[in-house]
Order: structure tokens, then sequence, then C-alpha cells
């Protein structure tokens, strides 16, 4: 079996790109282990500290417990995403501690988020993170920094609201399918346009950071770069801003779909 070093090397010298599927939720690990074995590809099962922190993940053991029940090393190994030095909520994280563990756990790729910092002290954190993993021939990827300015913060407000009303939908869904499955299936329009609004949201904000990057850089057309950034903006604020009431219409609806008998039509 190779090691996800040797993963990573042999992708970058033939020029592929290997996906990776977050889990918030533990029980998202054998379908997605199970798709890419259908689809004869190869990804990697993720967990970041926020989904073990926030959501259902239940703890990087958990993870990689679940993990290990449907092991397929020929189509799936397991990454550690992001663990913040500071978290989204401003607090200091014990990030070192946390990395370790994963280390110690099996976990063979790892990831610090050293971005609320400066970049000074972003990469004194992420040296001490390479050193800790290079030891056992582990890949260390690092985020060097966060988009700043009104209209980028905007957009990752938007698409971060979005992504939270997908996940609460797809935590109900889960939970409810099996007691319910009518409830789940009067809440399938609404949820399908709410991935569509997400995901274009997604690809709206990747365009965007691009955008920036080249703005920051001082290459290529401004005026275009510039009018990317305005018109992800506008999504965000007019498109991806009904993300949250289809959330309460996936999760809260479907008594208003079911009221209604056949007769009363």
């Amino acid at each position: 079996m190779l090691s996800n070093a040797e993963i990573m090397r042999r992708a970058l010298k033939m020029g592929l790109v290997i996906p990776a599927f977050n889990v918030p939720y533990l029980p998202m690990v054998e379908p997605v282990i199970a798709a890419l074995r259908a689809e004869d590809a190869f990804g990697f099962i993720a967990t970041a500290r926020l989904e073990w922190i926030k959501f259902h993940a239940r703890g990087l053991a958990a993870v990689m417990s679940e993990f290990r029940a449907h092991a397929d090393p020929m189509h799936a190994q397991i990454h550690l995403d992001h663990v913040p030095v500071i978290d989204e909520d401003d607090q200091v994280v014990d990030y070192v501690a946390d990395i370790g563990d994963a280390i110690r756990a099996g976990y063979e790729s790892v990831m610090v988020d050293g971005s609320r910092l400066s970049l000074e002290e972003n990469i004194a954190c992420t040296a001490r993170i390479v050193t800790l993993a290079h030891a056992t021939d582990i890949p260390v990827e690092a985020e060097l920094g966060a988009a700043q300015g009104e209209d980028m913060a905007a957009i990752r407000a938007g698409l971060g609201a979005g992504i939270k009303a997908v996940e609460d939908c797809v935590a109900w869904i889960v939970a409810t399918y099996a007691p319910d499955i009518k409830a789940v299936h009067a809440g399938s329009v609404p949820f399908l346009k709410l991935m569509g609004i997400v995901c274009g949201g997604w690809q709206m904000a990747r365009a965007a950071l691009v955008a920036q990057k080249r703005l920051d850089a001082k290459q290529g057309d401004t005026s275009f770069y510039q009018a990317k950034i305005a018109t992800a903006r506008f999504y965000a604020d007019h498109i991806l801003a009904q993300a949250p009431g289809l959330r309460n219409t996936v999760v809260r609806g479907a008594a208003g779909v079911m009221a209604l008998t056949e007769e009363q039509f």
C-alpha cells in the first residue's frame, strides 16, 4: 500500500488532482468509499477539527475507526484537514497536540491552518508541524492566508451560511429518512435547489479567490478580475442569501406538503 506522501508525489508527476471528501457525520464514510470503488477512482476521506467540535464526526479516533471499518486502500486513504491555530471563534487551539494525536492514530497526511496569524507567525507554526510530521514522512498541507476585504468577507459569509444550510439538511435527512421517508421526499425539490445554489456559490467563491490573487499580483486584466469579484459578491448577497430559507423549507416544510388529502386537491 502506498503512503499518502507517495500517492501525492505520483499524482503531481502525472498532473492529476486527488479529490478529498470531508465527513462531518460518520455515516458518510461508507457511501463515499463505496462511490469511489464503484467509479474505480481514488480519493481522500478528510476530517477537520470543526467537524468533530461542532458537528458529529465525534473525534479523530472515531473517524479513523469508521474509516478502517470500510477500508479500501486501492480507492481511499485518510487525511486530517484543517486544524487551526486560532479557530473560527477566535480561540487558541492546541494544534500541535491535535495533529500529534492524528499522526499517532494513523493519519498519513495532515493540515495546519495559521491563516488568522501574521505571515511570520503562520510560517513559524507551519514549520513546527512540518518538523513533527516529516519525521515519519507525513506530508503537511498549510493555509498560508485568508483573502481580506469587504467583498471577500461578504462572499465568505454567504458561502458559510449556505454550507451550514446544506449540513443541517443532510443531518435532518439522515435522521429522518428511515422513520418518515415521505417527509424527506417532500423536501426533495427545495433540497436540490439548495444544493445547486450552494455549489454555484462555491464555484463563484473559487473564481473570486483566483481574481483576488491576480489583482494582488498585478497580473492580467484588472477590470476583468474586479468584475469577477463583483459578480461573486452579487451572487452571495442575492442568491446564496436564499439558502437559509430553503433549509427551513426542507427541515420544517413537510407538514404543509402532506396536510391535504387527495380529495382536497
